[in-house]
């Protein structure tokens, strides 16, 4: 199973009418053989990401990639003015129901566990990539996340907690999202909030900042509309 099968079931008619008749054959995303069509109407000359092809010598693409990467499109025009979900969100995706997602959203259910028995997900800040192709497929609450170029497996809920609350407290302490993120405080910041509490939660962070699960509770933080309750 594939992000990309969960997304065409879920999609079903609402998503994009075949360019041809599929034929049996190996698609070169997933390497599966399947109903298919010609790579040249799925893969386009900026498709950067061979690394990621299960079967890069293959000359087809699943019907599935193409519903999963041209849903939210009719035509090749609305390419130029729609965007493509798969692409351009941040989404949960389970078989049955293909969700957006905003940030409070996410959080919840990274905190609290995701309901569905299988499901695969993307978080996206620069809306670049297709999430399909690196989103992994999960069983039960909890799972890895797709963030960006990072994997952030939160499947261990103790260590996803005990990464929350730090970094929660350190943004409350007026420590902001950036800070959290680099490690690298202004002079004014460090005044502000006590060389004793940079010092300690520095010491915790530093060898851990660049994992996926930090840099993905950090990008779940609160925002300062949330601290000052005006969202």
């Amino acid at each position: 199973m594939h992000a990309v099968n969960l997304i065409a079931r879920a999609v079903g008619a609402k998503g994009p009418l075949l360019p041809c008749a599929p034929v049996e054959a190996i698609c070169a995303v997933t390497g599966e053989t399947c109903p298919c069509l010609p790579r040249r109407d799925v893969l386009g000359d900026s498709f950067t990401n061979l690394d990621r092809l299960r079967a890069p010598g293959s000359e087809h693409v699943s019907a599935d990639v193409f519903i999963a990467w041209a849903y939210g499109y009719k035509t090749a025009e609305d390419k130029e003015r729609l965007k493509c979900p798969e692409r351009m969100a941040c989404w949960i995706c389970d078989g049955n129901v293909f969700r957006e997602l905003v940030r409070s959203e996410i959080r919840e259910l990274v905190l609290n566990g995701v309901p569905y028995e299988k499901w695969a997900a993307y978080v996206t800040t620069s809306y670049k990539k297709h999430g399909s192709l690196w989103a992994r497929v999960n069983k039960g609450a909890r799972g890895v996340w797709r963030f960006e170029m990072l994997d952030a497996d939160c499947r261990d809920v103790t260590k996803v907690l005990v990464y929350w609350h730090k970094m929660n407290e350190a943004r409350s302490a007026g420590i902001g999202r950036s800070t959290i993120e680099t490690l690298h405080i202004a002079p004014f910041v460090l005044e502000k909030v006590g060389i004793r509490a940079w010092t300690m939660f520095e010491r915790w962070a530093r060898p851990i900042y660049q994992s996926g699960l930090y840099q993905f509770i950090a990008y779940l933080l609160p925002s300062k509309e949330e601290l000052n309750g005006r969202v």
